[in-house]
């Protein structure tokens, strides 16, 4: 298959995104939020990999965060089925709250003036040197990071990771598979740390609860072990990074 433009990627994902957008409000459904953060995440990486992501706009960032909030919220409460009650239903009101905030975040006008930005040159080609290079910098900065594995590293490796992901599967047509694996190990582990961090703002709020501090405490054991296995997966990964699944 012949090797896409990364600008005509701009250009499709920037389409997508106003689609995904506007489809949100007001059910705010998880899936359709993931949808629309992958969409942004596969979107910045061809920018970071043309050396453009000065071009991703202020209002498109916030609304990236935001959206980030209410769906780690999301997958939070899915995960309780239903058990601390109290611990529920603050996560229910959590979500209700940041859904009616929507319109403060987003705006259609947002996402066209993203457009704007990229909309110069849309089939021009994209050297297969571009990529390699932006591949070769992301396989130096994992090698670099997976020598210091703290909690932080394992979020940094699994952003660079998830752009080269990205910048592969659009360039090339074939998702790289045994990037998108360690991918999700450390996805795994970034849910259990946003997931204590949750925990935490409730005990701030509520008070200690003996049901969440023993959920925090099986969080914790959970999270340990996650970030063991991370670590183990990152130490396995070796180059050469290149344009072959």
């Amino acid at each position: 298959m012949p090797h896409r433009s990364l600008r005509y990627g701009l250009h499709k994902y920037g389409r997508r995104l106003a689609r995904e957008c506007a489809a949100l409000s007001p059910g705010f459904e998880q899936g359709k939020i993931h949808d629309v953060r992958t969409t942004v995440k596969k979107y910045r990486a061809l920018l970071r990999c043309l050396g453009e992501e000065k071009k991703m706009s202020g209002h498109i960032k916030t609304m990236y965060r935001f959206l980030g909030d209410i769906r780690n919220a999301q997958v939070f409460l899915e995960s309780l089925k239903g058990q601390p009650e109290g611990l529920t239903a603050w996560l229910r009101t959590r979500i209700d709250t940041m859904a009616a905030q929507w319109s403060t975040f987003y705006n259609p006008s947002f996402v066209h003036q993203q457009r704007q930005l990229v909309k110069k040159d849309v089939h021009k080609h994209t050297h297969k040197k571009t990529v390699r290079h932006f591949l070769e910098k992301g396989g130096a900065k994992i090698r670099r990071e997976k020598n210091h594995p703290e909690e932080d590293s394992i979020h940094e490796v699994r952003k660079i990771l998830k752009d080269m992901q990205y910048v592969v599967e659009w360039y090339t047509g074939n998702p790289p598979q045994k990037i998108g694996r360690v991918g999700e190990l450390a996805g795994r582990f970034v849910d259990l740390q946003v997931a204590l961090s949750l925990i935490d703002d409730y005990i701030r709020e509520a008070g200690p609860d003996p049901d969440v501090l023993l959920l925090k405490l099986d969080s914790e054991r959970s999270m340990r072990l996650q970030q063991k296995r991370t670590i183990r997966a990152f130490r396995n990964l070796k180059g050469p990074w290149s344009l072959a699944p």
